[in-house]
């Protein structure tokens, strides 16, 4: 039996448990069906917490979902993940050409709004250069920082 981490009323929460958004209880451990990379996804629908995004089709749009709804995803393509400053927030304030591998963590802000609080290559390069990395080759080009 698990140890509670949390106590609520009426139910007990566990390690590995998370409330959703909706304060309905979730077990989102498992990983989820892959979703199909597309100019408007909807990631409300995923299965899971945890997704793959397969293709490589741009996507403009993850849909909307709750406020507070959270997926991490792995990309096993190379879509393009276009930025919009108030529906598709990227740690780079620019578009981000995903690869296979890549791993991010997207969370819902309401009304078809989405951040992306977390992206990590699968190379360890990082997304952005700043003026000290300029020539060094150990950034993949995606925006410029100072």
């Amino acid at each position: 039996m698990p140890i509670p981490v949390i106590e609520t009323n009426p139910i007990n929460v566990f390690a590995g448990d998370i409330i959703d958004p909706t304060g309905e209880l979730a077990l989102y451990a498992a990983q989820g069906a892959n979703l199909a990379s597309a100019n408007s996804m909807d990631l409300s629908l995923a299965t899971g917490f945890f997704i793959s995004i397969t293709g490589s089709t741009t996507i403009n749009s993850f849909g909307t979902a709750v406020a507070g709804t959270i997926r991490f995803v792995i990309f096993t393509g190379t879509p393009i993940i276009t930025y919009n400053a108030v529906s598709m927030l990227l740690p780079t304030l620019a578009s981000i050409t995903a690869a296979a591998g890549d791993r991010a963590i997207f969370v819902s802000l309401g009304s078809g709004n989405w951040e992306c609080l977390v992206y990590q290559r699968a190379s360890g390069k990082a997304l952005a250069v700043v003026a000290s990395d300029v020539g060094l080759g150990n950034v993949e080009n995606t925006a410029l920082s100072t």
